[in-house]
């Protein structure tokens, strides 16, 4: 089919171009015109320390070219038409499930040789007691008597009963493998995040979206290097991973008209029990990353916006709703999540005695109330300080105020963007997400909005997080999917309308973004997950010496 309206294609590329053009040379600019940075690149990382800019250098300068376009010849060619989501059944499901073995592959090959060493953080350590308290068949041990104190450690509560401060679900999870190595859990965690966010993005805009995806997912370097820590980071994705793999099942029944066949109906059901389970792990981020969906589900329940209009075909070939979410579709969804909060509830008065006083707010009560959620944490908190207080950690809390929230929200952002896929490729996505967003289906602006949520959700928090941004950790799987559709649609866009260039200069972005995420080139950058396992190295080194020193005496 032909058109003599030309495509938009390059007019947005030009701009998102652009914008990345104007950073990248703007910031190396301010770095080589100050002494110290020069020196700094002169003499160590020519790139610096995060290769933010500079290693992009040669693709802006390549993207010149395609400024152009295809040329008056062939702008009457093809129009760029929509791409479609393809239900994962047969090849999908198992080109899929591969990609999640090489996932949970990649993680195990990195994390092998320390299968035996000591965990890095404090809350490694509470985890794995929550684990083994949980293969007891306990929720709690009472503290020791005469002397409880001697006992006491970061991230537990020791008032009468000994129990970890978090909540239960992460436990639960490493209990699978607690026999074994509880690492095992982990790996098998990332193995299901990159199979789902494969199957979320074959769902919304087929199977060059969902290889994509899949491959984004297995080689972020933030994912991999959580995956060696036991964290309720990615026992939290798994519970994710299956909300958002069901629901968006359950939201295509909707739009096609099987409302009431009973697949529909078992996807709103699992969709349900996934964010339940996210719920038990991390419920502050469960809520962020369901948040957007809970909206259109309501808004579909009372009528509202049952038609998407879609004026620029998009990644999914979307209908207008032929029919409408039933009562009996919330009471399926609503079951498991109502049943996870009862087994909450239940966690919270076998440990603190009230259901309503889970084991995380008691322990931030006592010993860290600077902590607390919220602005004006540390004036709050001093309000209630108490004879246990951890003073010295305590007091590492930073007061909030509407700016500080704004600028811990920004270093999020940005750290985020460095563990996923670089600054320079998320602001392009940025760019280019924004100029074609008539073209997103429903369920792709949801998951947008749910990486908004959850950056939201945590802007009252003081702390940025580990390594800057494990508060938001989750939005890298999500991130995932999105360079998947956005990779589909530039390649798709690229083909029909004959700009081969395109494709060529969005990969080289794809493994520019792999190269300085995996592998340190001397002299030019150190590979950021090499630089994050160096930093889990050190303690490491430290928490095993000190086994040995126990065991030497």
């Amino acid at each position: 089919m032909t058109s003599t309206t030309p495509d938009r294609t390059i007019q947005r590329f030009r701009i998102a171009w652009g914008v990345v053009a104007v950073l990248v040379l703007g910031f190396e600019a301010f770095r080589w015109m100050g002494a110290e940075t020069r020196d700094a690149a002169l003499t160590g990382w020519l790139c610096g320390r995060d290769a933010d800019w500079l290693s992009y250098l040669p693709l802006v300068l390549a993207g010149i070219g395609l400024l152009r376009g295809p040329g008056p010849e062939r702008v009457a060619g093809r129009a760029a038409g929509p791409l479609s989501g393809e239900p994962t059944t047969g090849a999908g499901r198992w080109l899929s499930l591969g990609l999640g073995i090489l996932g949970g592959a990649v993680a195990a090959s990195v994390g092998w040789n320390d299968r035996g060493r000591p965990p890095v953080y404090h809350d490694e350590y509470s985890y794995l007691i929550q684990a083994e308290t949980f293969l007891h068949g306990r929720t709690s041990f009472p503290s020791i008597e005469p002397q409880p104190q001697l006992f006491d450690q970061m991230h537990v509560l020791n008032e009468g009963r000994f129990a970890s401060r978090y909540f239960p679900g992460a436990g639960a999870w490493f209990t699978l493998f607690f026999r074994w190595h509880p690492i095992y859990a982990q790996w098998l965690a990332q193995g299901i995040v990159v199979c789902g966010m494969s199957i979320v993005a074959g769902e919304l805009a087929g199977r060059t979206a969902r290889v994509i995806a899949g491959l984004a997912a297995a080689g972020s370097p933030g994912l991999v290097l959580f995956s060696q820590v036991f964290l309720a980071h990615h026992p939290t994705l798994v519970g994710l991973t299956l909300f958002l793999v069901e629901f968006l099942r359950f939201q295509r029944g909707i739009v096609e008209g099987r409302a009431a066949s009973g697949r529909t109906q078992l996807s709103a059901g699992l969709a349900g029990l996934g964010l339940a389970f996210a719920m038990l792990c991390r419920p502050m981020t469960a809520a962020g990353v369901g948040l957007p969906f809970g909206v259109w589900l309501f808004a579909n329940w009372l009528g509202f916006g049952r038609r998407h209009v879609v004026s620029d075909p998009g990644p999914l070939r979307e209908a207008p709703a032929t029919e409408r979410v039933q009562w009996r579709h919330l009471v399926y969804m609503g079951l498991p999540i109502i049943a996870g909060i009862g087994l909450q509830l239940a966690y919270n008065r076998s440990i603190t005695g009230s259901a309503l006083v889970s084991p995380y707010q008691l322990y931030t009560d006592l010993y860290t109330p600077r902590h607390v959620y919220g602005f004006n944490n540390v004036v709050r908190g001093e309000q209630h300080l108490g004879p246990k207080v951890l003073d010295g950690y305590d007091r590492w809390a930073e007061n909030l105020t509407l700016q500080g929230a704004i600028r811990k929200m920004g270093i999020r952002i940005v750290a985020s963007s460095r563990w996923t896929m670089g600054l320079v490729p998320i602001v392009f996505l940025a760019v280019w997400l924004v100029l074609n967003r008539p073209r997103w289906p429903l369920g792709f602006r949801l998951l947008l909005a749910s990486i908004a949520s959850l950056h939201v959700v945590h802007l009252p928090y003081w702390f940025e997080g580990i390594l800057g941004w494990h508060y938001v950790f989750e939005s890298a799987a999500l991130v995932a999917v999105v360079v998947g559709i956005v990779t589909a649609d530039i390649f798709h866009r690229a083909r029909e309308q004959r700009i081969r260039g395109l494709r060529l200069w969005w990969s080289g972005m794809l493994l520019t973004s792999l190269a300085t995420g995996w592998w340190t080139v001397p002299p030019l950058w150190p590979g950021r997950l090499p630089v994050g396992l160096a930093e889990l190295e050190y303690p490491r080194q430290k928490y095993q010496r000190f086994e040995e020193l126990l065991a030497s005496t």
